[in-house]
């Protein structure tokens, strides 16, 4: 059977669904907010993407600290074939929150480095926004015009979770936050771990966008306490997708990012 997952073309059999209410990283919220509360869309999403994937089974994916809506143990205990099943997992616990961690600590596969993809274990792994967006879609046959975002940051007078029209300038999301506060260090799309810093105020919030951060100088801070690396080799035993940071590490020192990258 042949499946057409992002674009791609694949014969590999797709057997489990995975959905996952875990951010990225800890700072951000969005998934986590969704899977707190009631949402007609997402019964639809998952009926929408066990098509088109020809998954069989569905796991939905929680944070243990944050207990899931009444609507996901339902979901689980409609399911008269019990193919359905919640499973609570750190999500402080960085980077449980991408995609090869989650996959590894829910089911046990691991996804083959370093250009494995989840369809190579037979997964296929959507987010709760992206759920739902796909049942907002089916039901009401419109494109996704609203993104929802985290926004927060020293230097952002309000943060939490807010509703933006897909194309806004992050400088008009600002402003209506009540603007930034004289500290201000740096803008961040995404989140202050894994998101990219910005200086221009236009650039639009898109589709993929959930977080948008402004740091002070504080929170940016480096810290001074650097100490050579004593090739220890415990960096690389702790890496959950069996990186050398070490390796890294010198091949930045020496500004050969490009090695870095390739590595």
């Amino acid at each position: 059977k042949t499946h057409l997952i992002g674009g791609q073309r694949i014969t590999k059999k797709i057997d489990t669904l995975i959905i996952t209410a875990l951010d990225r990283e800890p700072f951000l919220g969005v998934n986590r907010y969704l899977a707190g509360i009631h949402n007609e869309e997402l019964a639809d999403g998952i009926a929408a993407l066990k098509m088109i994937t020809g998954a069989h089974y569905v796991r939905f994916v929680v944070d243990a600290h944050y207990p899931p809506a009444t609507q996901l143990k339902d979901l689980v205990a409609a399911d008269e074939e019990e193919t359905t099943t919640l499973i609570s997992l750190n999500g402080r616990r960085f980077p449980i929150g991408l995609a090869i961690p989650v996959i590894k600590a829910a089911l046990g596969r691991e996804v083959p480095l370093p250009y494995g993809h989840p369809r190579d274990v037979g997964v296929a792994l959507y987010d709760m926004t992206t759920a739902i967006a796909v049942g907002k879609a089916v039901s009401t046959q419109l494109p996704q015009v609203d993104s929802l975002i985290t926004v927060g940051g020293g230097a952002m007078p309000k943060g939490g979770i807010a509703t933006v029209r897909i194309g806004t300038p992050i400088g008009n999301v600002i402003e209506s936050l009540g603007g930034l506060s004289k500290d201000t260090a740096k803008i961040i799309i995404g989140g202050p771990m894994t998101g990219m810093a910005h200086y221009d105020l236009t650039t639009p919030i898109t589709k993929e966008t959930d977080g948008l951060f402004a740091l002070t100088h504080d929170e940016i801070q480096l810290s001074g306490d650097y100490r050579q690396c004593i090739n220890c080799g415990l960096c690389v035993k702790v890496c959950p997708v069996n990186l050398l940071p070490g390796v890294l590490s010198l091949y930045c020192a020496k500004d050969r990012f490009d090695m870095a990258e390739a590595e």
